[in-house]
């Protein structure tokens, strides 16, 4: 009678075991989702475009490059954006229409970001 007692203990313990383990195991904190913004730069690797810098606008913080290939392509840049051959950074761009630049930029389209600005000099 004893060997009964005791595996009708055991089963009560594996069953009592296969309900609880599963409860327990949901009320653990999950894992957060990176932010959005994390997930958009992880995703879109850099690029860059080359050509003529056709103006920029201060207030949009915006610049207009035309490609070799005849495109007109804009990028926006920020306070981030690292600037080189340009006199005073980002200021000297305004004074760079008309020269070559190369831009490394990251995302698509209307929300592509400069992440560095190269001006080479004029000759």
């Amino acid at each position: 009678m004893n060997l009964i007692h005791r595996s009708r203990l055991a089963a009560t313990t594996l069953a009592l075991a296969i309900v609880v383990a599963p409860a327990a195991y949901a009320q653990q904190a999950p894992t957060p989702a990176p932010a959005p913004d994390t997930q958009a730069e992880q995703a879109a690797p850099a690029a860059q475009l080359e050509g003529e810098l056709l103006s920029v606008d201060v207030e949009t913080k915006t610049l207009v490059v035309r490609t070799r290939d005849g495109k007109v392509e804009q990028v926006r840049y920020n306070d981030d954006t690292k600037v080189t051959g340009a006199d005073s950074g980002l200021a000297g761009l305004t004074n760079a229409d008309g020269t070559r630049v190369a831009v490394k930029f990251k995302g698509t389209r209307a929300e592509r970001v400069a992440s560095e600005i190269a001006v080479q000099t004029r000759s």
